[in-house]
Order: C-alpha cells, then structure tokens, then sequence
C-alpha cells in the first residue's frame, strides 16, 4: 500500500498538489522478513499484487537457513525463496520482479547490490527482491533458546568463522579504515554505553512505581495501625510490597485490592481507598486510553447531517444514491482512491461506482485480484501516506480473509502510537443479508470483537 501510493502520487495529476506528501513518487517502501515467514500466505499475496501493480516496494529476506529449529528444505520449496520465485522475475515485455542474491557476510557487496536495486525500483518502479543468504545467528533464534540442539557442529564452526560482525571486522582492518585495537575498543565502549541505557531506561520506568509503592505501603500501614483485628494481615501486604525489589503496577494493585477487601469502608481506611481508586482510573486510562481518536478528529465528533427529501422527491434505488455520492466525493477530494474486486469498470457488483471510473479515471477508481489480504494492505498503506482509500471486499463472507491486517494494524496503530498515528480506511462491503448460501455469511460477532478500535 505505501509503495502503491508511490506509484499514484507519480501518476494522478489530481494528487501532483500535494508536494508535501511525496517527491514525484520517489519514495521506496521497505519490507524486511526472516527467510521462514516468507512460508506463510501473506508474503506470497503481497509478492503477486507488487508483481502486477508494478510498484516501488523493496523486500529483503534474511536466511539464515532456519525457521526456529526447522531448516528451510522444510520451509521452502527448493529450500530457497529466490528460486522458488523465479517464475516472478521480471523479463522483458513482461511484469514482474527483479531478483537479486547476496551474501549476508559481505558488506560491499551488499552495499553494491542494495545501491543498484534501490536506484532501480525507485526510477521504475519494478518492485525488487533482495535474497540475503549465508546469515549467522550467534545465538539462535533467541536468548531463551540454544541452537546447539538443533544443528551440527559442522553448522556450528561455519557459523562462527562467517559471523557477519566478525566479516565486518575482517573488511574494516583490510581496507585500513581502523586497526583491530581500535576496534576492541569500540565494541567495549559499545557494551558499556548499552548497559547504562539499559539501566537508566528501567530505572525511569520503575521512579514512578516506586512513588505509588511507597504511598501504598504508608497508607496501608497506616489503616493496619488503626485496626488491630486486621493489622497481621495488613502488615503481611505491607511486607511483600517492601521485599519486592523491582515491583509493577499490577503488584500495586494486587496489594491495594486486597488491603480495601479487608477493610471495607471503615472510616479509618477512607485515604487508602481513595487513592485504590484514583489509581485504577489512572491504570484504565494509561493501559486502555486512545483505543479510539478521542480529540477533534474524533468520528464521534462529525456533525449530524439529517436527511432532507423535497415532497415530490422520486423514489430511487439505494445504489443510485450511493453512486451519486461517490461521484461527488471524488469529484470534490482528489485524495479519495476506490479500489477492489470488480470494482474498475462495472462499477462493482451492486453498481454503486457504475460510471466512475471512466468519469475519474483508472488511477483513481480501480480492480484488484481476488486478494482481500493485500486488498487491505493497500488501503493500509495509502492511508498513511496521507491518502483516502475505499478499500472494497466483495461480500463480507470474504472481509475474514483479510481481517488480520484490520485487526492486528489498524484497530491498534492509535492506542499503540499513544494516539499519534491513526489510518483513515474505509472499508466497504456488501452482506448480512442471509440470502443464498454462499454469500449469507454473516461473521459480526467475530467482526465486531476483532476491530475494537475501528468504527
């Protein structure tokens, strides 16, 4: 979708006004994956679409011959993703892909090959493939795992002489540009700085906690000393949260719920429970706030605009009046862009774009593949390039097929941005209408409780 923008801002002469938002279309999309993932049926449908729009999307896949524990002759077909995509090549008079191998452990070469192939798919917009193989894992897939139980010692030497840090310090000594001394000391200077942010970050986090720690012990001790029956079990409490050396809100919490269970609403506990509730107002916000834009942009915020029919008004059918206002949206904001399965030049399956396209042009209003994954992807990422997307799915049976996206992207980008980001998408579909069997689907349970966070 961001490469796909791309490619509009370059060719849309409505959109040449908007300076601010692209450089002629010059702008690359980045894509970076480990070499197992590229098994699941996202990489594939976004490898096939980039391959038919033909748009500036650079995709770099990391190898390092394993998915977890399971090597990539059971991944891949071929056990390498760019021969498996050989048919995607780009050849002349054709669409397609460039496809370009390098090895991970060697830096010029990268440097020379992600150069040329950046160069070219940003002149072009020929989408290109780096296939980043011979990649080392110093620790295997993670700190908490060990990849001695799952490769060769014969694996195991290799990867140690070809680590690609010790390959990088290898260059750096051969073309003079540091000696190993210096070197050494770098990487120790590197550690150290590392640590030290490491522990100003945790101890930034945890000032806070410990604040409310400290009040919620005071004001429990304080109730415990005013009520003897309860002050063993109180005192208890009180102990666990000072013995907690790196203690979290939930432990705060957890302390404060049962300290107020114990006490009820006895005078002398009216501060503790006070301040156990101004604390879970302030949790509430802190881990729940902004799921939803909650500012002036807010949907809830729009003005009402009621239905006016004159008295002699005729009567129409619902897809002419939807057709009318998509007409004179597009024509009234050159950022609107429609796009989906049939919805180029029939004008979609209930006829509400029937006309449009040619009224607007293809670059505006246009087909797609039966792909709703990517279908999403598009209007995911033309939104946050500044654009408008109506991103069409034929019949809501086929919106699951690209729910993840929806759920996992745009449902959450305001509440995990803190509210500073946020993806304008409309999504439009047609069903919840029980009428024949294969398009009665009618998944709104689902729906609904996966994009909390949408409207």
């Amino acid at each position: 979708g961001m490469a796909l923008a791309s490619k509009l801002f370059r060719h849309v002469n409505e959109l040449k006004q908007f300076d601010h938002l692209s450089n002629d279309g010059q702008e690359v999309c980045f894509c970076t994956i480990g070499d197992a993932s590229t098994s699941e049926g996202h990489f594939w449908e976004t490898v096939n679409a980039a391959g038919v729009l033909q748009v500036p999307l650079a995709i770099f896949v990391w190898d390092d011959g394993y998915g977890i524990s399971v090597p990539k002759k059971m991944q891949t077909t071929k056990a390498s993703v760019s021969e498996a995509m050989a048919g995607f090549e780009k050849e002349e008079g054709t669409n397609g892909w460039t496809i370009i191998k390098v090895k991970g452990w060697d830096y010029a070469g990268m440097c020379e090959a992600f150069e040329q192939g950046i160069r070219s798919t940003r002149e072009t917009h020929i989408p290109v493939l780096f296939h980043v193989e011979e990649i080392t894992q110093p620790q295997g897939h993670s700190t908490s795992g060990s990849h001695e139980r799952y490769k060769t010692q014969e694996r195991l030497d290799w990867e140690r002489e070809w680590d690609g840090i010790k390959k990088m310090k290898e260059w750096i000594v051969a073309n003079a540009l540091a000696d190993v001394n210096e070197l050494e000391q770098l990487e120790a200077d590197t550690k150290s700085f590392v640590k030290a942010s490491k522990d100003k970050a945790w101890e930034e986090f945890l000032v806070p906690v410990k604040a409310q720690v400290t009040k919620a012990i005071d004001l429990i001790d304080s109730v415990a000393n005013n009520m003897p029956d309860q002050s063993a079990a109180l005192k208890k409490i009180v102990t666990e949260l000072q013995v907690n050396r790196e203690p979290l809100r939930r432990n705060i919490m957890r302390a404060l719920h049962k300290a107020t269970v114990m006490v009820g609403s006895h005078d002398a506990a009216f501060w503790l429970n006070d301040f156990y509730k101004d604390l879970k107002a302030e949790n509430a916000k802190l881990y729940s706030g902004l799921l939803y834009n909650e500012g002036s942009k807010s949907a809830l915020k729009v003005e009402v605009v009621k239905a006016q029919y004159a008295s002699d008004a005729p009567m129409v059918n619902g897809y002419e009046l939807l057709n009318k206002y998509f007409d004179l949206s597009f024509a009234k904001n050159p950022k609107l862009i429609a796009f989906g399965e049939d919805l180029g030049q029939i004008g979609d399956v209930n006829q509400g774009f029937s006309g449009l396209q040619e009224k607007h042009g293809k670059d505006r209003i246009f087909y797609t593949g039966i792909r709703e994954l990517t279908i999403m992807g598009q209007g995911i990422g033309i939104a946050l390039r500044g654009l408008r997307p109506i991103a069409e799915i034929q019949y809501l049976d086929y919106l699951l097929y690209g729910l993840q996206p929806l759920s996992d992207d745009v449902a959450t980008l305001h509440y995990r941005t803190a509210g500073q980001q946020s993806c304008p998408i409309i999504v439009r579909t047609r069903g919840h209408r029980l009428e024949g069997i294969w398009h009665s689907g009618s998944p709104m349970g689902m729906v609904i409780n996966s994009l909390r966070g949408m409207y």
